[in-house]
């Protein structure tokens, strides 16, 4: 990780594969209305996976925003913390934001949401590299 200025932090990681799950929750109108409300946007139904250090993740989730799980049909869901961000990768820069799920599998991985489906706007593949910008 680099950081430029003391109030941006810049994040250089490598696509990586995702377990697939993101886009059930991600469809779901309570965590939509949630990610809504923090970060202005409403998030594809997927994620962006990127590879960077186990401290990485952990200095960024320190500065996110955390949102409470919800109940529904007496089924709990887990809650999120979140952060906005910029993806910035083949010349473009597409705002977005960085999510922690609550009972995320991911272990040194930043999961990147976004309004795009960031893979197909990017034309990314694994193996590629991404710089995302945070403000804290």
């Amino acid at each position: 990780m680099k950081i430029i200025k003391k109030d941006k932090m810049i994040i250089e990681g490598v696509v990586c594969s995702g377990f697939g799950s993101a886009s059930k929750f991600l469809r779901m109108d309570e965590y939509k209305e949630k990610i809504r409300e923090v970060v202005g946007f409403e998030p594809y139904p997927g994620t962006l996976n990127l590879k960077v250090s186990t401290k990485t993740t952990e200095q960024i989730f320190k500065k996110a925003y955390k949102v409470e799980g919800f109940c529904k049909n007496s089924k709990k869901f887990g809650g999120f913390a979140i952060i906005p961000c910029k993806i910035k990768a083949e010349g473009k820069t597409i705002d977005g934001a960085v999510i922690f799920p609550e009972r995320s599998k991911h272990k040194a991985v930043l999961e990147i949401i976004s309004p795009l489906p960031l893979r197909k706007v990017l034309k990314l593949t694994d193996g590629r590299k991404v710089m995302i910008e945070i403000e804290v």
